[in-house]
């Protein structure tokens, strides 16, 4: 959340696109996404303002409870500017759109 918050225009998590409405779950160390599952080391990539998603990310609270563990376990954090990023098409977004209609009222 925070990356979007920092003005992210597309984010990947191991190379998986991640949209709005991408299911994110965690259980225990293990990411489930997209029906996929993955275990740390985790890579997440993202498209937008460099400095201003960076900002975004110390100043995220979720963020600085995480730095938190780092320190106290061990655990990874690196963060990298790069330039051309290119991510994979989100094929969500090649798909008809599904929305719900009201039924028709039948006349009596």
């Amino acid at each position: 959340n925070a990356l979007w918050r920092g003005g992210a225009e597309a984010i990947t998590i191991q190379d998986q696109r991640v949209l709005f409405n991408s299911a994110v779950v965690c259980i225990g160390n293990v990411l489930m996404l997209q029906g996929h599952q993955y275990s740390p080391p985790y890579k997440i990539s993202a498209i937008g303002p460099m400095d201003s998603m960076v900002d975004a990310l110390n100043n995220s609270p979720a963020i600085h409870t995480y730095k938190e563990y780092v320190s106290s376990f061990g655990l990874g954090w690196k963060v990298e500017k790069k330039n051309n990023l290119r991510f994979p098409e989100a094929s969500a977004l090649l798909q008809p759109l599904r929305y719900a209609t009201v039924p028709k009222v039948l006349n009596k």
